[in-house]
């Protein structure tokens, strides 16, 4: 049976200004429908499944694929019937119509036990955040399902229904968008006309210490002229707080297609750029990895990515600062609308994994673009077009909440001050979290796009990091080196991170977490890789490592001082596994190389049991080294027992340094 619910709206009603803990609750099932569009490809789409949960884009209207769309056009009479998780007694309903407002004809309210009440919609309102407000008596029945019936005959076009609230109060039920605060409009600056010009400039890229921008303008006389495109990357650098004359790179980074960089490392000798270049000059979907040798940058090489594949023409990359985690902005069969934002890692030897989802708390059934991932690997700006804000697509920052890298918190939107009713797009942030550097073609003199930069509140603000800096020198002759930096944490034993330094100064930059143990490997053509332990504070962080490596030459002597064993015992404690692991490395890279291992102990305990040990101690080395492929021939052996001491005192620390597995090169 069904029954009318009959209400007057009197003036008390009319001006009632609600009670602060109304109980609104938001749809969390369908559970029936007269029909819903079919997005070829796109399965969430318009889907019935867009209609649950808070609005996904009001209070900014307009066709959206984060809405429920019936099937066809002006078709007439069309529902959609929703279930909501707790049973309770209301006075309101409120559905936001999202585009084209205007045909809801009959809603429904079914009760626990059954029953169907169907609201008077004559004193019904609608708002400017797009919800529609269907007011009446609080209920007697608990409700538990709601029903809207649409007649799409009534506004021309399709008609969309983002989201069905119910609540227990008269005050308007809105649709809001979570905004980031502490943002006022003096934290926003435009970059100067060194950097500004009456191009277009885009996509910009700061570097970790806020002291290089990278961006790519377009339709400069002075770009390489393509066949489709005329953009190229250029370079501006911070000189005593002024921004010097913006320059163009050269080739090979500049050719006649769309050239870009997508991420600058800390120590700013590394750039991933979009695309794969090819050696015509020809470029193909993906993204590459350049160094810099001297002022030189090497062709660059494409990320070999596992499964990799874009149903889209276009993509967005970003590389974390320890070049160990890349998340990118494509469309794979798994995306939730267009483009989605992923993740890859990558393993030590350099390949990446299968791209990873971030989730349905990230990714919509919109576009999500332009990711960029912040020093802290925890926080994440991205640009989406399927998320409540001020215009068709906004800028957003959400905090990744564990390991599994799908679950995030809810992303808070830029702002007004930064999304405008139009695409806003590509923010880059500082290691220190201090500035977001974006592009904008509000407040421009020259209707072109340009880049602005903002000072950040603490609540759009990354994760705190330090950037250590250091240099790599040859020990004897005290000359820059060119070299790899592996670090790692020193609690978990797990390489986090690679730089590189510079030939020219042998200077490099990471960025770590503070208050925390890092173990430094550096490793040079020709050179043995040593470790250092940093225990990284804000104390120390402002002073420079200096890093000195010993070349291979024959005759060199080295000693293993992280092959440590068991007191007494040929067995190797934990933390020596990296070091044979890097001494298998070289000795795989050097195919001729030969060694003479070398075994010493402390001066205590009987002589013949001592020389017995450091025997044992020199062939467990090569035991390792053999059974990861190395020859045998290629390592002899020699114990010495306690007869060649570093020292002679019998303290601890003493003791400790007689205690050791010294190679020598024989041949190389």
């Amino acid at each position: 049976m069904k029954n009318k619910v009959i209400f007057f709206l009197g003036t008390t009603l009319l001006f009632f200004t609600g009670n602060l803990c109304a109980y609104v609750q938001w749809a969390s099932q369908v559970t029936g429908f007269s029909s819903e569009y079919t997005d070829k490809g796109h399965f969430y789409r318009y889907r019935t499944q867009q209609i649950l949960g808070k609005p996904n884009k009001l209070p900014a209207k307009g066709s959206s694929p984060c809405a429920w769309s019936p099937a066809k056009q002006n078709a007439g009479l069309e529902w959609i019937e929703v279930a909501f998780q707790n049973p309770q007694r209301i006075r309101q309903v409120a559905v936001g119509e999202s585009f084209n407002p205007g045909c809801i004809v009959g809603i429904d309210l079914i009760s626990e036990r059954g029953q169907i009440l169907e609201v008077n919609l004559q004193m019904a309102k609608s708002t400017p955040d797009g919800m529609f407000h269907a007011y009446f008596a609080l209920t007697s029945a608990k409700i538990v399902k709601v029903r809207v019936t649409l007649d799409t005959r009534l506004v021309d076009g399709w008609n969309h229904l983002d989201a069905i609230a119910i609540s227990d109060e008269n005050m308007p039920v809105k649709a809001e968008i979570q905004i980031i605060e502490g943002l006022e409009e003096n934290m926003i600056e435009p970059l100067p006309q060194t950097v500004n010009s009456p191009y277009d400039e885009i996509l910009p890229i700061i570097s970790p210490d806020g002291n290089t921008l990278y961006f790519d303008r377009k339709n400069h006389p002075q770009n390489t002229v393509g066949d489709y495109v005329n953009d190229d990357i250029w370079v501006t650098t911070l000189s005593n707080g002024t921004w010097t004359e913006a320059r163009r790179l050269s080739q090979p980074l500049n050719n006649g297609n769309h050239n870009y960089v997508c991420s600058v490392m800390p120590d700013g000798n590394a750039l991933l750029l979009g695309n794969v270049y090819k050696e015509d000059g020809s470029a193909f979907g993906g993204v590459s990895i350049t160094y810099r040798d001297s002022a030189q940058w090497s062709f660059p090489e494409p990320l070999k990515i596992e499964e990799y594949q874009n149903l889209n023409e276009y993509s967005e990359f970003s590389l974390s600062n320890n070049r160990k985690i890349l998340v990118m902005a494509i469309e794979m069969d798994d995306s939730y609308g267009d483009r989605d934002i992923y993740v890859c890692f990558a393993n030590e030897q350099g390949l990446w994994s299968k791209p990873l989802n971030l989730g349905k708390n990230i990714n919509t059934a919109a576009t999500e673009l332009t990711p960029f991932l912040a020093a802290d690997n925890r926080t994440l700006y991205f640009s989406s077009a399927g998320f409540s804000g001020f215009g068709n697509t906004d800028m957003f920052v959400s905090k990744r909440l564990d390991e599994t890298w799908t679950n995030w918190s809810e992303p808070l939107n830029m702002g007004p001050l930064l999304n405008s009713a139009d695409w806003d797009i590509s923010y880059t942030v500082d290691a220190a979290g201090e500035f977001a550097y974006f592009v904008s073609y509000a407040n421009t003199n020259n209707n072109s796009a340009d880049i602005f930069r903002v000072k950040l509140p603490k609540q759009a603000k990354p994760d705190p990091v330090m950037l250590l800096s250091g240099y790599v020198y040859d020990e004897f002759t005290k000359m820059p080196l060119k070299a790899e930096i592996l670090f790692k944490e020193q609690k978990i034993q797990k390489e986090v991170g690679v730089a590189l330094s510079d030939s020219r100064n042998g200077a490099f930059k990471l960025a770590l977490k503070p208050d925390n143990t890092y173990v430094l490997w550096t490793n040079a053509k020709n050179y043995y890789s040593v470790s250092d332990t940093v225990s990284l504070s804000a104390s120390n962080a402002s002073t420079p490592l200096k890093l000195y490596l010993r070349p291979l030459e024959v005759g060199a002597t080295i000693a293993l001082e992280q092959v440590n064993f068991i007191r007494g015992a040929a067995f190797f404690l934990e933390e020596s596994y990296a070091e044979l692991d890097r001494m298998v490395q070289m000795m795989q890279e050097s195919s001729s190389m030969m060694i003479l291992l070398e075994g010493h102990t402390d001066i205590s305990g009987n002589k013949q049991a001592n020389k017995i040990l450091s025997e044992n101690r020199v062939l467990a080395v090569k035991q390792y080294l053999v059974e990861r492929g190395i020859e045998a021939t290629r390592i002899k052996l020699k114990a010495y027992g306690e007869t060649r001491p570093l020292t002679y005192k019998r303290d601890e620390a003493s003791k400790k340094r007689n205690r050791r597995v010294v190679f020598r090169v024989l041949q190389l």
